[in-house]
């Protein structure tokens, strides 16, 4: 070790302000001075005034809420779901007897009509065949007078067979 020695370095206080003494001369008799009130700033700050007002005002919001709730159920009250769907379904049962009725009606309708079809259908048929009966039979008459026809003038010109 060294002989030399490091000199010793005192850490500095932190000052304290000066006050300054009265001076005997403008001695005056002070009172004690009262410590300065440390909630003066929120004096005007009411904790159960605060409260009351949040909670009126807490109650006023849930009454229009429940106003507004109750308004929007009564106006769509008629919109129940259950009462469109049994007048839907009595609208489509009702809808689907007429439309049972009008079938009934057509396919009898169309029952007829088709009868009335087989009816001139056959009647025409018959019609044709009388008709084509008819030409045979005419033609078979023609057929027998031409025959004769021509025999009486094969007779007349002399001619024999």
């Amino acid at each position: 070790m060294s002989n030399i020695e490091t000199p010793k370095t005192e850490k500095q206080q932190p000052q304290q302000p000066r006050t300054e003494q009265p001076n005997a001369r403008s001695a005056t008799p002070t009172t004690p001075a009262t410590p300065a009130n440390p909630f003066a700033a929120f004096s005007a700050f009411d904790p159960m005034a605060f409260w009351n007002a949040s909670q009126q005002m807490f109650r006023d919001a849930v009454a229009t809420a429940q106003a507004n709730a109750n308004s929007m159920a009564d106006k769509y009250s008629a919109l129940d779901p259950m009462g469109y769907w049994s007048s839907f379904r009595e609208a489509m049962t009702s809808a689907n007897s007429r439309n049972t009725g009008i079938a009934d009606k057509v396919d009898s309708q169309y029952a007829e009509v088709e009868q009335q079809l087989v009816e001139r259908a056959h009647l025409a048929v018959a019609t044709w065949a009388q008709l084509a009966n008819d030409a045979i039979s005419y033609g078979t008459r023609l057929s027998t007078e031409a025959r004769k026809l021509g025999a009486d003038t094969a007779k007349k010109m002399g001619a024999t067979a």
